[in-house]
């Protein structure tokens, strides 16, 4: 055992070191067992220096003594695995991307090629002026609307539409329209005796016109008569027929503006012709007899 202080061996039962006169501390036994280790150590070192250290002998003497330096150990890098570094997967929204750029440039190609709306050009109506007729007949003047046509059959004038589907028979006379008034229940038996079926004479306004009316069938024809006032001391009678054989109260509307237009004058005793219409296939009706008659 050894002096700590200076390393002087002592025994143990030294209390001071006999050359320092430290105080000789007695160590345990981990502190005896490392220091048997260390001088194992030590002399280990000693014995390996004096074999690396060359001799000097008289036959290498002169010779420059080589230095042999141990060899050193090469530190051996170790390589530590590094995870590869994530990266953020871009060809997703790359993708993504390129498809919106796409339908964005495929939709201002269409609003670029397409083109505007045409607006229609109003068309100006075309209207048809149609000539109004001015007819005389057995000393009446009158405007017959350009939309019908007209025939003399006789004492009766005979007017229609274009496409023949009603026809109306006028009659003329002299008598007064309220004398016909006051006697309008005498117009169904003077029709009876005929050979008409009629209803009850009726006092109706139709198209801004006073009328006297009554429905007449004879066979399989019907008919709407009506009287109307001229004048004082005239009157007109007109039976309207529709081809289908039915009760239609618009053919008297239709000729609201004629009846109108007719006045009385004694030189008016001329026809002007426009068109003829035909009866016979379409109308079974006898045009001989003047229905202006409370007899």
């Amino acid at each position: 055992m050894n002096c700590k202080q200076c390393g002087f061996p002592v025994s143990e039962n030294d209390q001071f070191c006999k050359n320092c006169g430290a105080v000789v501390v007695i160590p345990n036994e981990t502190e005896v067992v490392n220091e048997s280790v260390n001088e194992m150590v030590n002399a280990s070192n000693e014995v390996v220096t004096q074999e690396m250290t060359p001799q000097v002998t008289n036959e290498n003497v002169g010779v420059t003594p080589v230095e042999v330096k141990p060899e050193e150990s090469v530190p051996v890098e170790q390589t530590v695995p590094v995870a590869p570094e994530s990266k953020p997967n871009n060809a997703k929204y790359i993708l993504i991307g390129v498809i919106a750029i796409a339908v964005i440039a495929a939709v201002v190609i269409v609003i670029l090629n397409r083109k505007p709306k045409e607006e229609p050009v109003p068309q100006e109506e075309t209207k048809v002026v149609v000539k109004d007729y001015k007819v005389n007949f057995n000393n009446y003047k009158m405007t017959i609307p350009g939309d019908l046509i007209y025939e003399k059959s006789g004492e009766q004038l005979l007017v229609g539409d274009e496409k023949e589907t009603w026809i109306a028979v006028l009659e003329f006379g002299d008598i007064n329209f309220n004398t016909l008034k006051n006697k309008k229940s005498t117009l169904k038996p003077a029709f009876e005796k005929h050979g008409y079926t009629c209803t009850e004479a009726e006092e109706k306004t139709i198209g801004g016109v006073e009328f006297i009316t009554l429905e007449a069938t004879s066979g399989s024809e019907k008919a709407i008569i009506g009287y109307t006032k001229i004048n004082a001391m005239h009157a007109l009678c007109i039976t309207a027929y529709n081809v289908n054989g039915t009760i239609d109260y618009k053919i008297i509307e239709s000729l609201s503006s004629l009846i109108k237009s007719i006045e009385y004058d004694e030189n008016a005793k001329g026809m002007n012709y426009n068109q003829k219409i035909i009866i016979d296939d379409k109308f079974n009706i006898d045009l001989g007899e003047n229905t202006l008659t409370t007899e």
